[in-house]
């Protein structure tokens, strides 16, 4: 996506060292009331599936309640219904990302790292971090980003020098500078892990023979008090 320095939440910097916190907070400041960081449409997609997935949610727990008339089950199962409504969402935004985006990329041009855009630190000193390339393309010269930032990268282009990237052809503004097998991992390790926790979650609650007593004593105390308000 274009790229400007003044655009807010980010630090630009020319070299790769980590800047003081100091110098972020005083960035993040002056930079709020510039430029808005414009959406890329990886990030438009992101927030679409978190939009669909929170309304996949509030269906499910809607039907839950129904279906056990017990706010105790319908919370438990709602939270688990979380953690597998995101390693699902974790695995349809991989496979679109491999598929439908990918196949947008179909020009590989000669670009120049010119810096890096900053979004922050880790608790570990790590930047989250996405390079700055200048080139050009169609008789244009372009200065832009990918638009997604990280802390994880299999290789990270040096600063001053030359790269090879895809552009989208009809958006040249539109890049992809790596093919992103770090990212991959994490998403499939995320998606699992978030499958596996909630399956472990409803298992549990399901054979532990206190917390069935709870959830039936619940319903029951609710039933007793929807008959005491028809009365």
């Amino acid at each position: 996506m274009r790229y400007e320095p003044n655009y807010s939440r980010q630090y630009f910097s020319e070299s790769d060292s980590i800047p003081s916190p100091i110098e972020l907070a005083s960035s993040i400041n002056v930079n709020g009331s510039f430029n808005k960081m414009p959406k890329d449409r990886f990030t438009s997609a992101v927030h679409a599936m978190i939009g669909i997935g929170a309304l996949v949610l509030a269906v499910v727990a809607v039907i839950i309640y129904v279906v056990t008339k017990s706010p105790l089950l319908t919370l438990v199962m709602s939270m688990a219904a979380v953690f597998f409504i995101m390693g699902i969402l974790a695995f349809v935004g991989l496979a679109l990302s491999r598929t439908k985006f990918a196949k947008s990329y179909t020009e590989t041009v000669p670009a120049k790292c010119i810096g890096i855009s900053i979004r922050g630190v880790t608790d570990h000193m790590r930047l989250i971090k996405t390079p700055v390339f200048k080139y050009a393309y169609g008789g244009k010269d372009y200065i832009a980003i990918d638009g997604k930032w990280a802390n994880f990268h299999d290789a990270f282009p040096e600063i001053g020098g030359d790269w090879e990237i895809e552009v989208n052809p009809d958006d040249p503004e539109d890049i992809r500078w790596q093919q992103g097998r770090s990212t991959a991992k994490f998403v499939i390790i995320w998606g699992i892990a978030s499958i596996i926790f909630a399956s472990g979650m409803l298992w549990l609650c399901f054979q532990d023979e206190d917390f069935m007593k709870a959830a039936r004593a619940d319903n029951h105390i609710r039933i007793e008090q929807v008959a005491d308000i028809d009365r």
